[in-house]
């Protein structure tokens, strides 16, 4: 999700007088926000992190980009070997 998709989501939802849930993180969820309505016309931002998780998403992104990398060099050192054979 972009920044500008979720600021027109926000003030969209706001004119129309409601508030979307949110919750950010793939594959695990490490951040949320909703709003409810407390007593009166007060509203309450709820919000909150979940540190696990986004300790989870930050190693599986890791993990990706290192597989990713080893993948290409070894795919480089083969064109390479190649071009040098022929």
């Amino acid at each position: 999700m972009n920044f500008l998709s979720l600021f027109y989501s926000i003030i969209f939802n706001k004119l129309q007088g409601s508030f979307p849930n949110y919750n950010f993180g793939f594959p695990f969820d490490f951040y949320y926000q909703f709003e409810v309505r407390s007593f009166g016309n007060c509203y309450e931002l709820q919000h909150g992190t979940n540190i696990n998780n986004l300790s989870y998403d930050i190693l599986i992104f890791w993990i990706i980009v290192f597989i990713y990398f080893q993948w290409k060099s070894i795919n480089f050192k083969k064109t390479t070997n190649n071009k040098q054979h022929t």
